[in-house]
């Protein structure tokens, strides 16, 4: 332990004075604690006030005082204490990071500076080292004091010679001690600029990690992708998005010539030279505004991009970055050509009745004109009818899927025996066709809860296309099975058949997949049989390959009979 008592020139039994100033109250009584221990006589304070009016009152050899407190803080403490005695040491405490307030602390004076949490060696040998350096300053000044005492220089005093070396050896000092007092007091101006400038570096290292986390959450979640790269061909930045669309999860890309290594083509099938890349034409200045184009990903995939590119310029006008943002419309231009297809197709089937009608209509006035027979008259009015009722069903399809797909179609549930069903249906076909139909199922009811003319429909487009792509001899089979708590109903015909690649989209809207025959219908029916299918909780399978026919199943959840 240090006793205060012996340091430098303290009379024996001299015990040194503290002031410790801080408005927390567990700093203060733990540097009461530490001090005392270690024998001082501490005073404690707990403002800048408070503290200043101890120290006129008691004369302290030290005083630690925190910066921040209320009344008067740590800063303007330290000047007042200094108009009441200018060598007094003062050390500062301070928080972490609060390094400016040090700086302003230590300009007004303070001698050292510690830095919460405190620790106890750091409290002691700054204590001491203050006490040490305040005594070191008394010592020199008292033989200058006693030299300047009245008598010190008279008769039976020493010779002039040594009065004059005296003299002499006391302006040395003098000036030695303003040019240590000169020489402190940049070294303190250095260690503040020092101070300031590492406050100010650890500050714009946190604003730039904290940008820098900003930036990576905002690219993190954007969908489209973000390539940035600097004049020397180094990516700086790639979000998630930019990896994914270009299918880069898995590998690094960190210079120009690795994502230039992937294959650009252009919307027609080009290769784009690597000249006419964006992020290029970018980086030599150019402002890129929707360049579409198609990139080919490392497993083969063309994904086609819609992208723009700007640059960022130094002082002097040159490129320093180059920004690619890009959003991939490879599934927007395909449902373009598909809008485009179906328009097409949806008007040719929709203009071959109407054409028929016309045609009809415009026979008939001729007819009419000569006195043409009713018989003969009729049969052209019901062949209107009937294409009048062709394309009534094609635009009640057409309604019926976009009901269906905005779940806006109401269904009246009741119990449903499909069996039953299934024998209505196959009475209203004509004796040729019906024929043609074997029943395969058991005596017992196959219910479930459905709207019966929703699933009527549904089942009728499956034995309707079964007939229709069987040859006019051929049977079709519907087979009725129980599997767990599902209800299938198997259509099986013997016709043409198809391949796996026409299987994928059977179901999908317009689709009609190629079968050597006259097509009729805009290739809605299996569509809205798969709704109706899903908005009865069930689903619809098919099983087929080319010349053996194919097997369509309905699969519906059974409902259980009350007892």
């Amino acid at each position: 332990m240090v006793n205060p008592s012996n340091v430098v020139d303290a009379p024996r039994g001299t015990t040194r004075v503290l002031v410790v100033v801080d408005d927390d109250d567990s700093t203060r009584e733990g540097l009461e604690t530490v001090l005392r221990s270690e024998g001082f006589l501490v005073d404690l304070a707990r403002d800048g006030a408070t503290a200043l009016q101890a120290a006129r009152e008691r004369s302290p050899d030290v005083v630690i005082t925190d910066l921040n407190m209320p009344v008067m803080d740590g800063v303007e403490l330290c000047v007042h204490l200094h108009e009441l005695d200018p060598d007094l040491p003062v050390v500062l405490i301070t928080a972490f990071g609060d390094m400016e307030s040090v700086a302003l602390g230590m300009r007004a004076g303070g001698q050292d500076f510690l830095t919460k949490p405190l620790q106890v060696e750091a409290v002691v040998s700054s204590v001491v080292e203050a006490v040490e350096r305040r005594a070191a300053k008394a010592a020199k000044r008292a033989p200058l004091a006693a030299d300047e005492a009245p008598g010190a220089a008279g008769t039976g005093g020493p010779s002039s010679g040594v009065l004059s070396a005296e003299v002499n050896t006391a302006d040395r000092v003098l000036v030695r001690r303003e040019q240590l007092t000169r020489i402190a007091s940049e070294l303190r101006s250095v260690n503040e600029r020092l101070v300031i400038s590492s406050v100010r570096e650890q500050q714009h290292a946190e604003e730039e990690a904290r940008q820098r986390a900003q930036l990576d959450a905002l690219l993190g979640n954007l969908s489209e992708g973000v390539i940035v790269a600097d004049a020397h061909g180094q990516i700086r930045i790639v979000n998630a998005a930019a990896r994914h669309i270009l299918g880069l999860e898995d590998r690094p890309i960190r210079t120009l010539e690795q994502l230039n290594a992937l294959e650009a083509l252009t919307v027609k099938g080009a290769p784009l030279p690597v000249s006419n890349r964006p992020l290029t034409r970018a980086l030599r200045g150019e402002e890129v505004e929707e360049c579409e184009l198609v990139r080919v990903r490392p497993d083969g995939e063309r994904r086609c991009l819609l992208t723009s590119g700007t640059n960022v310029r130094d002082e002097r006008g040159n490129v320093e970055l180059a920004m690619l943002v890009f959003r991939d419309v490879t599934e927007l231009r395909r449902l373009e050509r598909q809008r485009e297809e179906y328009t097409a197709l949806i008007s040719h089937d929709l203009r071959t009745p109407l054409g028929s009608i016309h045609l009809l209509a415009e026979t008939i006035r001729r007819r009419i004109a000569k006195n043409a027979p009713v018989e003969e008259v009729a049969d052209l009015a019901e062949r209107i009818r009937q294409n009048a009722a062709r394309m009534n069903a094609m635009v009640q399809e057409i309604l019926d899927v976009s009901r269906l797909e905005a779940d806006a179609m109401e269904f009246e549930r009741d119990i449903c025996d499909l069996r039953k069903l299934v024998a209505q249906i196959v009475a209203r076909l004509d004796d040729a066709r019906a024929r043609r139909i074997v029943v395969v199922a058991e005596e017992t009811p196959y219910t479930v809860l459905g709207d019966p003319p929703r699933l009527d429909r549904a089942i009728t487009n499956l034995l309707t296309n079964a007939l229709k792509y069987s040859p006019d001899d051929a049977d079709v089979r519907i087979v009725f099975a129980r599997s767990g708590p599902d209800i299938k109903i198997h259509v099986v015909d013997r016709g043409i058949g198809m391949p796996n690649e026409d299987l994928a989209r059977l179901f999908d809207r317009y689709y009609r997949a190629p079968s050597g025959r006259l097509e009729t219908g805009i290739g809605l029916g299996l569509y809205i049989t798969r709704l109706l299918a899903e908005a009865h909780g069930g689903r619809i399978e098919v099983e087929s390959a080319p010349g053996k026919g194919s097997t369509f199943t309905f699969v519906l959840p059974s409902h259980k009979l009350p007892a």
